[in-house]
């Protein structure tokens, strides 16, 4: 949600235009493009995973991975050590991994948050 407001548009849109539905495998290539494959160790325990890739985590399915990166998507915000923060912040929180995504007490102290006020304007 951060992303989107910062760049006004949506990170992720896995809906078939022609038909208005939610697609997952599109889904799933969209947060492949933006986050890299998911650990082989999530995959496995997925059974709704392995039906997108094979037994060794290679992606399976006919949606194409767009060649995407959130260093790409975030325009808003010059190349520098602001944008390092944002990617960073972001990265906290856009994990496959639920064990290593931070909790909304986490990363409320993230220095990318914390920053002076100064440094918004």
């Amino acid at each position: 949600m951060t992303l989107e407001l910062l760049e006004g548009k949506n990170l992720f849109d896995p809906v078939d235009c022609v038909h208005g539905q939610y697609v997952l495998p599109l889904a799933l290539a969209q947060y492949i493009g933006y986050l890299g494959p998911p650990p082989l160790e999530i995959i496995q325990k997925s059974p709704l995973f392995q039906t997108y890739f094979d037994s060794k985590g290679n992606w399976i399915s006919e949606s194409p991975i767009p060649k995407s990166s959130l260093e790409e998507l975030v325009t808003t915000i010059p190349p520098g050590e602001e944008k390092d923060q944002f990617l960073r912040f972001i990265r906290k929180i856009l994990t496959w991994d639920p064990e290593k995504r931070v909790t909304s007490i986490e990363v409320v102290p993230d220095e990318w948050l914390t920053r002076p006020v100064e440094d918004f304007m």
